[in-house]
């Protein structure tokens, strides 16, 4: 795995606060070294070179759950800085889990489409989970930006799986020096690989294991939705979206009965726009409104804050993926639904949307899959049954 390495200044009281700090840092007086920097932060207020610094030490101390948090903390005051997450996403691997590292840089993924150490961790991390085809995929798009990566991989112990998959099939290269925990690993910038999504069958059992907990609370509901007056279905939809019942909803999309599966569907929405309450509703409300008027970059820029305050939102995330469809950034609104569809099996909103960024990218088999699972989550939907019967007939009928 790679780190970025700070940058620091070369005069002014920044430059010699930095150079006191690095003193200690020498001696490893990690103590000494990190109240120098808290000293320095408070005669010059907040600075990102201190932040870097801060990190760096952290690291070298190896106080994993410290560096985390402020790591974490300077990524959610100027998420423009991709160096940030890369340094949250190593320490939360080390005080936690892979799994939860990775959900970091997928998040930072979405907001630095540019930045190759990205994929190259994620690479690593695909490698140290046994999942190789995947770390095949991700090291091969950070090495094609910046060539200088492929050296690094050839030393990274992350990815020593994937070479001794390639040594049965090519010679093994001269390994050069690691420069995992360095500080002046190399920064660069590259597109990173969009998560997979998941396989239609796993999504169907799992849907199948909530229904059948659900099943009398369903039938409830479902009777009152189907018998009921305007008042009594507003009530029972009003219930299920408080106690976020989305298994309930994603099933009554499925019932019969005219008029119920509009109502589920609204009611869905309504559901994944309140998930982290009412001050972040009103927030992507905003973002919403400046979409509709086509003010694409101040809706971009509303999204990716709320990406960054609740990564584990979906929403936000779903709406920057609408917000580059509408500019044809086909490929990066693609990745961003199919990170959606990670977090949300059933967004049937997220679904289309990877079948239309597929089709206008002319991936006709990814497209009809897509396709077919919204159909799986609206059989009755007029919209997305031509959608399946135009596809198959792209990639002929299956």
């Amino acid at each position: 795995m790679a780190m970025p390495g700070p940058e620091f200044p070369d005069d002014s009281d920044v430059h010699r606060a930095v150079q006191t700090i690095l003193g200690y840092y020498e001696l490893e007086m990690w103590d000494e070294a990190l109240a120098e920097a808290g000293e320095a932060e408070e005669r010059l207020g907040t600075r990102t070179e201190l932040d870097e610094l801060r990190i760096v030490i952290l690291q070298e101390a190896k106080r994993w759950g410290e560096m985390r948090q402020a790591a974490e903390h300077a990524a959610r005051r100027e998420p423009t800085r991709a160096s940030w997450f890369i340094s949250w996403a190593y320490a939360l691997r080390r005080e936690q889990s892979i799994a939860e590292a990775r959900k970091v840089l997928e998040l930072a993924h979405s907001l630095h489409p540019g930045e190759a150490l990205i994929p190259f961790n994620l690479a690593c991390y695909a490698a140290q989970t046994g999942k190789l085809a995947e770390a095949r995929v991700l090291l091969d798009k950070a090495v094609g930006i910046d060539p200088e990566l492929r050296r690094q991989a050839e030393a990274d112990p992350d990815l020593a799986p994937l070479r001794g998959e390639a040594q049965r099939k090519v010679p093994p290269s001269k390994e050069a020096k690691s420069r995992e925990s360095g500080i002046k690993a190399k920064a660069a910038k590259a597109a990173a690989s969009a998560p997979k999504p998941p396989a239609s069958g796993k999504v169907a059992s799992k849907k199948a294991s909530e229904l059948a907990a659900l099943a009398e609370a369903l039938h409830a509901v479902t009777r009152k939705l189907v018998e009921g007056d305007s008042n009594s279905r507003a009530k029972a939809l009003h219930a299920l979206v408080e106690a976020r019942a989305e298994a309930i909803l994603v099933a009554l999309m499925a019932i019969e009965q005219p008029g119920i599966a509009p109502l589920a569907m609204r009611a869905l929405w309504e559901c994944w726009l309140n998930e982290e309450g009412p001050q972040a509703r009103t927030e992507i409300e905003r973002g919403i409104t400046r979409m509709d008027k086509a003010d694409y970059a101040s809706a971009e820029e509303v999204f990716a804050q709320l990406i960054v305050h609740f990564p584990k939102w979906a929403e936000p995330i779903n709406k920057l993926a609408t917000v580059y469809y509408l500019q044809k950034r086909y490929e990066e609104s693609l990745a961003l639904c199919r990170q959606v569809v990670r977090m949300k099996p059933d967004h049937f909103g997220a679904w289309q949307g990877i079948g239309l960024c597929a089709a206008q990218l002319g991936q006709w088999e990814t497209a009809l899959e897509a396709a077919r699972n919204a159909l799986r989550l609206q059989p009755k939907n007029a919209t997305c049954l031509e959608q399946v019967r135009l596809l198959e007939g792209k990639v002929g009928k299956r």
